[in-house]
């Protein structure tokens, strides 16, 4: 059976009934980006190599020391017959979990969606420990905010592929997309 390659983002899009900006990120078109996002990229790549090179990195006032740290952590799993699950970990210092934000929505807004849940489920098909997660949103000021892993959260993530996975790969199936991707290339 063909497989579709999931991630957070796509599952956002289609549940955002963003479809055709899914079939874009999913065949990897490029999009225009928004002014958020090259700030967003620029920040990231910033952390990212202050991580490599120091093991440790001040935001704001908070300072974030690392004792193995993985950075821009790519893990994937099989799931089911039909999905491989993907997810990048902005930081993985096991066995905490560190997201970074930029933009508008504050990280106690972010901690309450999906992506930390369809994290930790990641993490669990995958043998990895992740007890918390730090979502650390930075805008000219900094926010910070802990998700605790639990079986509920799990379950949370687990639910999230579910109830938009299988609608995702049938559409995608009529339309012939699901081979339309280099598995090594596609996020």
């Amino acid at each position: 059976m063909k497989k579709l390659r999931i991630s957070h983002t796509l599952l956002h899009l289609w549940e955002q009934n963003r479809v055709n900006e899914a079939i874009a990120f999913y065949l990897k078109k490029e999009t225009p980006k928004t002014p958020q996002m090259e700030l967003g990229i620029k920040v990231h790549k910033e952390i990212e190599e202050a991580v490599k090179r120091d093991g440790k990195i001040k935001v704001g006032n908070t300072s974030f020391v690392f004792t193995a740290p993985k950075v821009e952590h790519k893990v994937e799993a099989e799931y089911l017959d039909r999905f491989e699950i993907v997810g990048v970990y902005d930081v993985l210092d096991e066995p905490r979990l560190i997201d970074w934000k930029t933009g508008t929505t504050s990280s106690m807004d972010h901690a309450g969606g999906y992506q930390m849940p369809m994290y930790f489920f990641l993490a669990k098909l995958k043998g990895i420990r992740i007890d918390y997660a730090q979502l650390v949103h930075i805008n000219g000021s900094v926010d910070i905010t802990v998700v605790l892993n639990s079986p509920h959260q799990v379950e949370r993530g687990k639910n999230y592929i579910d109830s938009l996975g299988y609608d995702i790969w049938e559409y995608f199936n009529k339309l012939n997309l699901l081979s339309a991707y280099l598995p090594s290339e596609h996020v």
